[in-house]
């Protein structure tokens, strides 16, 4: 029996496989013209954050699940995000990634929905994951897992209704740092559109640095991504690189670290977490030159003005993700740059909005922690 249980409610729980009380991966016989397409970075946390309207001759072979209302869609790709999404209905058709499963509910929808995100049930999912970086669970084995719930239709109702809301404040709080970001890149668009007097190129303010680990796991893997600094550990849920990081660069505090196949789609980050850590021997380091704020320079690079200067000093790569970085255009990248009196001023300002950001987002986390310890109470 679950710890947490609403009193009203005494019998006991059953155990069934996914199998018998939902459908996964219903058959799609064909997709619409015009559809919005949910892929794996369209959903965090449970909140659908990106929406793409795409032509069926431009959509990727993968967006292959047409969905209904109260559809569950079950990461399947590194499932321990757990970036699942319940979708409640649109008035345009939606297609889904196969990068998820499609669950159709033959219980309450929202109740199995919240059951799959139980720690048991992720435990279980892991088990099956097959795959190193991206561990991975396919639907059969998706759909053989045994899972325990209550048969008592207004049990299952009540619990549903008690995350709803739940989820409505979560989605708010989302909501809210959205906007807070989009207000933030629009002061960033109006600081670095002006045309100052001074015109610097990025050869003049960085000054790139090779230093080498000397010893294997001598220091934290740490993975640059365009949403940020994370230990490789964290981000994957366990160390992606290879066994040997002996070679590895070493990454210090204030320094710039960008992966040059990726830099083209914002993959540049200002270290002002980690005082040491390694990355891997692919990626650009580069000191900040004195005479620029450091983090005026840094919010800069990150720039949409920035970006579209990464894009035309890269070249089309092996993969279409991946596009390899012409290191002499980027060096003679320019941008017109104000006096350091005024980069310090514009860095205070920045500084202030990232600070009320993470504070939301630090809210944000909050809310999910009460939500995780309140599913591992209220399920098996």
């Amino acid at each position: 029996m679950p710890e947490l249980r609403f009193p009203e409610f005494t019998d006991g729980w059953i155990s069934k496989k996914v199998s018998s009380i939902a459908q996964v991966n219903p058959k799609t016989n064909s997709i619409p013209d015009v559809f919005q397409y949910i892929d794996l970075e369209s959903v965090n946390k449970g909140v659908l954050t990106e929406h793409k309207i795409i032509n069926v001759t431009d959509a990727p072979s993968r967006a292959q699940r047409l969905l209904e209302k109260n559809d569950i869609l079950f990461q399947t790709v590194r499932p321990y995000q757990q970036n699942n999404y319940f979708f409640t209905g649109n008035n345009i058709p939606t297609v889904a990634s196969t990068g998820y499963a499609q669950i159709k509910a033959k219980i309450n929808p929202y109740y199995l929905y919240q059951l799959l995100h139980s720690k048991s049930f992720l435990n279980e999912v892991m088990l099956r994951c097959t795959g190193s970086s991206y561990p991975a669970i396919n639907g059969n084995d998706l759909k053989d897992i045994t899972i325990s719930y209550s048969s008592d239709l207004f049990e299952q109702e009540k619990i549903s209704n008690f995350f709803k809301y739940i989820d409505s404040i979560i989605e708010k709080q989302q909501q809210l740092i959205d906007k807070l970001k989009l207000y933030k890149r629009g002061v960033e668009n109006l600081y670095f559109s002006k045309k100052y007097n001074n015109h610097c190129r990025l050869k003049d303010i960085l000054i790139e640095r090779n230093e080498n680990s000397v010893k294997n796991n001598e220091h934290d893997v740490i993975s640059s991504t365009k949403n940020g600094l994370f230990k490789q550990c964290d981000y994957f849920n366990k160390q992606a690189s290879s066994e040997d990081t002996t070679g590895y660069k070493i990454i210090r505090l204030e320094q710039i670290v960008f992966s040059p196949q990726n830099l083209w789609m914002g993959n540049i980050n200002y270290n002002d977490s980690y005082d040491i850590g390694i990355v891997s021997p692919s990626y650009k380091i580069f000191d900040i030159n004195d005479g620029f704020d450091k983090y005026y320079i840094a919010c800069l690079l990150k720039s949409s003005q920035a970006i579209k200067e990464y894009i035309l000093a890269s070249e089309q790569g092996a993969s279409i993700v991946r596009r390899n970085l012409n290191m002499e255009l980027f060096l003679q990248v320019a941008f017109f740059m104000p006096d350091l009196e005024e980069q310090i001023k514009i860095s205070k300002h920045l500084k202030l909005l990232s600070n009320q950001l993470d504070n939301q987002e630090h809210t944000l986390k909050a809310l999910l922690t009460m939500k995780q310890g309140l599913l591992q109470k209220m399920f098996i």
